[in-house]
């Protein structure tokens, strides 16, 4: 059994940026003689260019690539009895070619950006990051804008803990954040 570790980055389409994100996701593969035949392991091979899937050695060899192979993970929705987030997606991806090339920020956000719900100073917080660097919204907006909002979208926008607090979806809140005028 091979562990398959990939960093995360953000993709931002608009201005071509990849951004690391500060996390991990991970896959486990069985090598056996049978992996051609594996559906799953044939498309991990597939997309980072794997030559003989059933070859451990092969996916060592991985780690001593330079540069290191870039793949596409589309997530799926996080699954609630093991709070996991299975990929839906795995797409070969070349983010240095074209006249679309991306260009690449290591400059970490917060890990916790993976995470759907958060409090508002943290939605205020990742806001901050996206988009124009001259709207930085105060924790008083995003709650403003999420009390305005909330009949709208209900629960995917927000939901309170059993104490009362707010979790906000700032995948949603964003989407928003960027309507309003002045975006």
């Amino acid at each position: 059994m091979l562990r398959l570790e990939f960093e995360l980055y953000a993709r931002d389409e608009t201005a071509r940026v990849l951004t690391a994100i500060g996390a991990v996701a991970s896959r486990d593969v069985v090598i056996t003689n049978d992996a051609y035949s594996d559906d799953g392991i044939r498309r991990y091979s597939d997309v980072l260019n794997v030559s003989n899937p059933t070859l451990p050695s092969r996916w060592y060899g991985l780690q001593r690539m330079t540069p290191a192979p870039w793949i596409l993970i589309q997530f799926g929705k996080i699954d609630q009895r093991d709070f996991r987030q299975p990929f839906e997606t795995v797409n070969e991806f070349a983010p240095e070619h074209g006249d679309m090339a991306y260009r690449v920020c290591n400059a970490k956000i917060p890990a916790d950006r993976d995470t759907d719900y958060v409090t508002s100073s943290v939605a205020a917080r990742f806001l901050s990051l996206d988009g124009d660097p001259q709207r930085h919204p105060s924790v008083k907006k995003v709650n403003q804008i999420v009390d305005q909002m909330e009949p709208i979208y209900g629960r995917d926008l927000m939901y309170r803990t059993p104490k009362g607090q707010r979790r906000i979806n700032w995948r949603y809140l964003q989407q928003i954040w960027n309507m309003l005028p002045g975006s």
